[in-house]
């Protein structure tokens, strides 16, 4: 059999251990990571140049439109106070209180032997003007909105035929359980408005007598705020 001997063996041998040498290996995956790193900074500041312009065009925007700024938002405080008068006016118109109804509950709160002579209805308004806000030593003190309270009172005088039987205390039990009065004044509902007088002859027939009472309901007191 021939014996073949290859005389470069040994420089191939060198070759091969120089292309799978680990040290440059390393030195190019060394440089491809540096340029990745570059790639990014690069990209970053890009991105900060481009971020910066932009602030720079917001903000020339921002000096010319500023000197504005203090009157657009005083039109805004006013457009919102605007609104929430609108506001309380529909719920004023909405939720207003109806003497129809009142009165309806009225003529079905009958007892018998009481007799009404008289019905009163007193609806009073307590207003409260608005406190505009104050600066005192560098401290602001916000403004206070003005507010109106609704007070309404019933008064009804009577004349009870069956006073023996204290009816007018049935009679002011019938209206304090009746639903709209129970619904306005809570658990107030009708009390004596003052203390009870002498019975009293019937001038067209001396032989019965009444005793006149007068009741009293002050409905829940109703704020309404600006």
């Amino acid at each position: 059999m021939p014996i073949k001997i290859n005389l470069l063996a040994e420089a191939q041998a060198a070759e091969e251990a120089r292309r799978h040498d680990p040290v440059k290996r390393g030195i190019w995956t060394g440089i491809f990571l540096v340029l990745l790193v570059l790639l990014y900074i690069g990209k970053l500041y890009a991105d900060i140049i481009i971020d910066r312009m932009a602030y720079e065009r917001l903000n020339d925007r921002w000096k010319r439109i500023s000197p504005n700024s203090g009157a657009v938002i005083t039109n805004l405080a006013k457009i919102a106070m605007i609104d929430r008068r609108l506001a309380e006016l529909n719920r004023l118109t909405t939720n207003r209180f109806y003497w129809g109804s009142l009165l309806n509950a009225l003529q079905q709160s009958v007892v018998d032997d009481i007799q009404i002579t008289s019905f009163r209805g007193i609806q009073e308004y307590s207003v409260t003007n608005a406190i505009a806000a104050k600066t005192s030593d560098g401290e602001t003190t916000p403004r206070i909105p003005g507010t109106s309270v609704e007070r309404i009172t019933i008064l009804i005088d009577g004349k009870d035929w069956n006073y023996g039987q204290q009816t007018y205390d049935r009679y002011r039990q019938t209206l304090s359980t009746n639903d709209l009065f129970a619904r306005f004044s809570g658990s107030r509902g009708f009390r004596l408005a003052s203390t009870l007088g002498a019975p009293m002859s019937d001038p067209l027939n001396p032989a019965r007598s009444f005793l006149t009472f007068t009741l009293e309901c002050r409905f829940k007191e109703v704020v309404r705020r600006e």
